[in-house]
């Protein structure tokens, strides 16, 4: 490479740094491929491109190239820990735990693959493995931030929360300046309850950068907790100046407008955003959900009728067409919607059966006699039982008693029991319902 064109790559990668310091990685991925035009086979920018994919979504196009960079220099520790953070936000989470190990056990200090330690142990819910790993590498490089981080996720995810909250708040008085140290602590004080203490957290962060994304979210959540509409609604506003068109900004206004009862605005802003964004299925499922509870299911499935050509159907488009059928008083046609979203009578059943929606389907199943399906949707639903959120393992204990099948009941039961966390409306559900399906054993340990 002659002198200028090196000089040049130099200076693209200087632009590049700048770009991730801002996350600009729209305009990086633009140097970057200014930067590939000079030098096709530069590792740094094609590992700095995949970066950026990741960055903005493009995670398969990311992952593909870094398998073949992979390939090419099987030892280079910064193409092993990117793609090790590819292949866990994929999905495979032993195949990412494998490549960090072995960096891990060739240079025990590296820290970027110990992070990717602690986030896959986490992912596999190895909490306890991902704590003692996140000890370990803190006490090779004390106070490193991710580590730090990850260290205190790993704490709520083992309902620690008051240690979590505790080690945080150690990190934001050593380092008070730290916007993501101070962002994880206010997020810890509002899940601790305290809002007010969390308001002021963020509102720090936005005296030195006020185009703060998490920032103003949080402010926003914490309005929204002490039940303060106008003023979360005023956050929304003050926030939306800023980044107009950010889709989380438009939904945590379209959530204050159901506080405040005003679901005509709410409509007006989604429906303006909608024009922007005709391809968001976020926005046009958020539409429609909005005209369902102003009274107009015709207009909520003309929301979909008039999606754009290509337009690819979520699950929550197809709750909310089987909830406008519902309303219009047509129980089959909303069956029919929900069991062609998850393959009802299909050999062998889909592997990938949307549970929500199967609750959706087994629930009016029940309601209105049509049972002939339920044992079998049920039976693949407990096949995923570890994978449902709080709320529907509820729903599924509900549907266990009223179609007479105790055993899902109990199974719901028994997840919810051996879970790390329990919500408090949960465990008062718990409490109620256990006598019900356990012997008086398990309702003692409960």
């Amino acid at each position: 490479m002659d002198q200028s064109k090196n000089d040049k790559i130099k200076t693209l990668y200087a632009q590049i740094t700048v770009l991730f310091e801002a996350r600009k990685f729209r305009r990086a991925l633009d140097v970057i491929a200014e930067g590939l035009a000079l030098s096709p086979d530069d590792l740094y920018l094609r590992l700095r491109q995949c970066v950026v994919w990741r960055k903005v979504g493009q995670r398969a196009k990311s992952l593909s190239q870094l398998r073949a960079l992979n390939a090419r220099f099987p030892d280079h520790r910064a193409v092993a820990c990117e793609l090790a953070t590819g292949l866990r936000l994929a999905g495979d989470l032993e195949g990412s735990l494998d490549l960090v190990q072995a960096i891990i056990t060739a240079d025990p200090s590296h820290m970027r693959a110990r992070l990717e330690q602690v986030e896959a142990l986490s992912a596999l819910k190895r909490h306890g493995d991902a704590l003692g790993a996140a000890d370990v590498a803190l006490a090779l490089r004390s106070g490193h931030l991710g580590i730090s981080l990850a260290r205190a996720a790993v704490l709520g995810a083992l309902g620690q929360s008051a240690e979590a909250l505790s080690f945080l708040r150690e990190l934001h008085a050593a380092r008070p300046r730290n916007a993501q140290i101070a962002l994880a602590f206010g997020d810890a004080l509002l899940l601790a309850g305290d809002a007010v203490a969390a308001d002021y957290a963020y509102e720090v962060v936005l005296n030195t950068a006020p185009r703060n994304i998490p920032a103003w979210l949080g402010r926003i959540n914490c309005a929204v907790a002490q039940e303060a509409g106008e003023a979360a609604l005023a956050h929304c506003e003050a926030a939306r100046l800023l980044h107009p068109t950010t889709r989380a900004f438009i939904m945590r206004q379209t959530t204050v407008f159901l506080m405040l009862d005003r679901l005509q605005s709410g409509v007006a802003v989604l429906q303006e955003a909608l024009d922007h964004a005709p391809d968001d299925a976020v926005l046009r499922s958020r539409l429609a959900q909005f005209y369902f509870l102003t009274g107009a299911p015709d207009a909520a499935n003309a929301v979909f009728a008039n999606a754009p050509e290509g337009y690819i159907a979520t699950r929550s488009d197809v709750q909310r067409r089987a909830d406008a059928a519902e309303a219009q008083g047509d129980a089959a046609g909303a069956l029919q919607i929900l069991g062609e979203a998850i393959g009802k009578g299909a050999t062998p059943a889909p592997a990938d059966m949307p549970a929500g929606l199967a609750l959706k389907y087994c629930e009016m199943a029940v309601q209105t006699g049509q049972t002939d399906a339920v044992p079998q949707i049920l039976l693949e639903i407990i096949a995923v039982i570890d994978t449902l959120h709080d709320v529907n393992l509820i729903r599924l204990v509900k549907l266990g008693e009223r179609a007479e099948q105790l055993d899902v009941a109990l199974a719901a039961i028994n997840e919810i029991a051996a879970r790390d966390r329990i919500r408090p409306f949960v465990a008062q559900f718990l409490v109620r319902r256990a006598h019900m399906v356990m012997d008086s054993a398990g309702s003692a340990r409960l």
